[in-house]
């Protein structure tokens, strides 16, 4: 199967092809995308009244028969009030989108020759949108692709040398030595119906609590275990 970054679709929307529109046609664009819910038609950010005027104004504006409102391409988006050119505004955005490892506002600053607190708060407004379109969708549905992550590495050690666990773990009173620490463990395992294996029997009893059925045992000696 062909990953999606592989595929002509995912070259749609490409910097090459933003940079080459006029002003006029980067215009043509936005204003397709803004309103596409009518069509590419301007209506009212208002009321939703269809009905408008166009104003004779630079750049061009339009006025609702309704509530006789005036309103821009931009008006009721995260553009409002824009500073820069609407091609600019469409070369952020595919910047942004073609970004598979992110894109920082240093580098979004650089490349558009703008202010790195702009770039910065453009940049939240285009993931501020992306997270609204999510968040009032529907669930995501068929075969879909996510990024592994790993999360938790376990406990960070100390930066003192001497402060870093050792083989003994720590306790109020001190420190429980391992024989003790498995034998709690075997008692923690048996409370919970669980049954220990032989291998944790003999890992919980100590070297002196061992019966001596490993070595056969020398004439004059005896095989029981020694008194603590």
């Amino acid at each position: 199967m062909t990953h999606f970054l592989n595929t002509p679709a995912a070259r749609s929307l490409n910097i090459a092809q933003v940079l080459r529109l006029s002003d006029e046609e980067a215009f043509a664009v936005f204003q397709r995308v803004r309103f596409a819910a009518n069509g590419g038609a301007p209506f009212c950010p208002a009321c939703g009244c269809a009905k408008v005027y166009t104003l004779a104004e630079t750049p061009v504006r339009w006025k609702c028969s309704a509530c006789r409102k005036k309103f821009s391409v931009t008006s009721g988006t995260i553009f409002h009030s824009r500073k820069l050119a609407i091609r600019d505004y469409l070369a952020v955005i595919a910047l942004f989108c073609n970004g598979v490892k992110g894109t920082s506002a240093l580098q979004m600053s650089r490349d558009m020759n703008i202010n790195p607190k702009s770039a910065f708060v453009l940049l939240h407004k285009l993931r501020e949108a992306m997270g609204a379109e999510i968040a009032t969708g529907d669930e995501l549905t068929g075969t879909v692709e996510i990024d592994g992550a790993y999360v938790g590495k376990g406990p960070k050690p100390a930066n003192r040398k001497a402060d870093r666990a050792t083989g003994a773990l720590s306790t109020p009173s001190g420190k429980l030595s391992l024989s003790r620490a498995s034998a709690a463990a075997t008692r923690g395992l048996g409370s919970l119906g669980v049954r220990p294996t032989r291998s944790r029997q003999s890992a919980s009893m100590s070297h002196r609590e061992r019966p001596c059925t490993l070595t056969k045992a020398r004439p004059g000696t005896s095989c029981t275990p020694a008194s603590r």
